[in-house]
């Protein structure tokens, strides 16, 4: 058993100084960046604001949210009970059924 530990330590000695030893190689990238002209820098801008502006409108509305929830939660009003929700709404009527035995037409 001790000689399996004292293995397993070499193991994991050999690998640190294996990979202290190995030097990072560097590529030569040369990046050169696109000069924006003035339109698309200003368009860039405009979108980066727009952007920032739908953000502050969603954490708007997500603060409203949270204030009328905990304001019904407050005044202990309960969700709406969940009717059976109807295909005909009333004032519409229901096709007839076809009768049994009847074949449909329209299927072929």
């Amino acid at each position: 058993m001790r000689e399996h530990l004292r293995w397993f330590a070499m193991e994991e000695h050999t690998e640190q100084t294996v990979a202290v030893q190995e030097p990072a190689e560097k590529p030569d990238i040369h990046f050169e960046p696109v000069q924006f002209t003035t339109a698309e820098f200003l368009l860039q801008i405009v979108q980066g604001i727009g952007i920032a502006l739908g953000l502050l409108l969603l954490g708007v509305m997500e603060k409203v949210r949270n204030v009328c929830f905990r304001l019904l939660d407050r005044l202990n009003v309960k969700p709406r009970r969940h009717r059976r929700v109807s295909a005909f709404p009333p004032g519409k009527h229901q096709r007839p059924r076809p009768e049994a035995g009847v074949r449909n037409l329209r299927a072929g």
